[in-house]
């Protein structure tokens, strides 16, 4: 039960000499995570730090190029992007678009991939007039992007104009991405909270149904990620996700392959911390900890990051783990303290509070930086959709920071602050959902 009274005066006095004495465990967590994202960021980005990340292919040249007269026939078509990319099934095509039947498709030969180069060799000697290259490929973070270029044999033509530009994004995917997020908060945060701020609660059985609810979450959200890739990256309707074809390409892309990762190690996680008293063991904790810092950069390899250096995949799952632990700690401290059960004291309430003011003030740092990244520059945030959206989280975060404080003063006053922390929980819940639709958005974009 909760300390109320003078105990609660006692336990507030008690915990404030403890911490009082030496340096909280949350700040040392906040200043290790802040200086070795620094660290990483000065020795690895060095004069390219200033340089924005390309985000989703982008093309880097064709041959021919846009709009371009050839006096002969080419013999291939190629195309360069900013990143590797995949191939979808029928995601290159050749118009005819006058100097003969116009808009009739050419069958030219089977594309092949290599890394970022896409070469397509031209099997039939293509007659005097002009051609249409529409293509549609998938970038190595799991985003489908589409373009088209012009060129003539013997004739001029008009350049098409159609650089690389992101698939609208899907609102089934972004719904799954969502739960992903929830469910990968879900057990951060409650492993935060009780290793570090209710070691007394490990053996409590609601702690493990919400964590295994969270894994068993994680699992179902991730196989619904990758199962709905396959749609969206080909653009065809989201009911064909059991399509087996869809499913190999997906499987052969890099974007498959952090998923699956997911998966083994949500799987992994749930087969050592299924039994009952399984946070008992100091072996059982550590490998949840592990597993839990695996599963942050995992994020790193389905997001924008995933085409771009060290530094940048280090702050996105940087900036992954500590939302997790944040809004995870607040769903966890809203389930236990809401029954009749027994509640966490108040120097568990004390320590969270610590813990995410900590998590926040990286998580605020890391997003800095993320923004940093994928930005050109500031005009972007008001005129690009991305830019709108960065904007609508940041005033979400802030928002979401009104009742943190609440919480923290009542906390310090020695009273615990049930309906501000629900409040936080729902607010940052919400940004996690806006979040999934940044992710598939592209900052370069409309």
């Amino acid at each position: 039960m909760v300390a109320s009274g003078p105990q609660l005066e006692e336990d507030l006095m008690r915990e404030r000499r403890r911490l009082a004495s030496k340096v909280p465990p949350a700040v040392v967590l906040a200043l290790a995570l802040g200086g070795f994202l620094g660290a990483l960021l000065v020795a690895f980005a060095g004069p390219a730090a200033a340089a924005p990340v390309l985000l989703h292919a982008e093309i880097a040249s064709t041959s021919p190029h846009d709009g371009q007269r050839l006096q002969r026939p080419p013999q291939t078509l190629t195309i360069r992007f900013s990143e590797p990319v995949s191939l979808v099934e029928d995601s290159l095509r050749v118009l005819r678009t006058d100097g003969g039947p116009s808009g009739r498709r050419v069958a030219v030969g089977a594309p092949r991939v290599t890394g970022a180069v896409v070469r397509w060799p031209v099997s039939l000697d293509l007659g005097k007039g002009s051609y249409l290259v529409s293509w549609r490929v998938v970038s190595d973070d799991g985003h489908p992007v589409a373009g088209a270029f012009s060129f003539g044999v013997a004739e001029r033509v008009v350049p098409a104009a159609s650089g690389a530009s992101g698939a609208a994004w899907s609102w089934p995917v972004a719904v799954a991405r969502w739960l992903g997020d929830v469910a990968f908060s879900v057990v951060a945060g409650l492993l935060a909270f009780v290793l570090l701020c209710w070691p007394e609660g490990r053996e409590d059985p609601r702690v493990r149904r919400l964590l295994l609810s969270g894994l068993v979450s994680g699992i179902v959200s991730s196989v619904l990620e990758l199962l709905l890739q396959g749609p969206y990256g080909r653009g065809v309707a989201s009911y064909r996700l059991l399509d087996r074809s869809l499913m190999t390409e997906v499987a052969q892309t890099s974007f498959g392959a952090w998923m699956q990762l997911r998966v083994y190690l949500y799987v992994a996680m749930a087969a050592v911390l299924w039994l009952s008293g399984a946070l008992g063991s100091v072996l059982n904790r550590w490998l949840a900890v592990l597993g839990t810092l695996a599963l942050a950069t995992t994020f790193s390899g389905t997001g924008h990051a995933s085409s771009g250096a060290l530094p940048d995949r280090v702050a996105l799952s940087v900036h992954v783990l500590t939302a997790g632990v944040w809004v995870g700690g607040l769903v966890t401290v809203v389930v236990l303290a809401s029954g009749r059960d027994r509640r966490p004291g108040l120097s568990a309430f004390v320590r969270f509070s610590r813990l995410a003011l900590a998590a926040v003030g990286v998580l605020l740092l890391s997003g800095v930086v993320n923004a940093l990244l994928r930005l050109d520059t500031v005009a972007q945030l008001g005129t690009t959709g991305y830019g709108h959206l960065l904007l609508a989280k940041a005033v979400l975060v802030v928002a979401a920071l009104v009742p943190a404080a609440a919480s923290r003063r009542l906390v310090r006053n020695g009273d615990l602050p049930l309906r501000e922390v629900r409040v936080e929980a729902v607010a940052t819940t919400v940004v996690l959902a806006l979040s999934a639709v940044l992710a598939l958005t592209s900052p370069h974009g409309p």
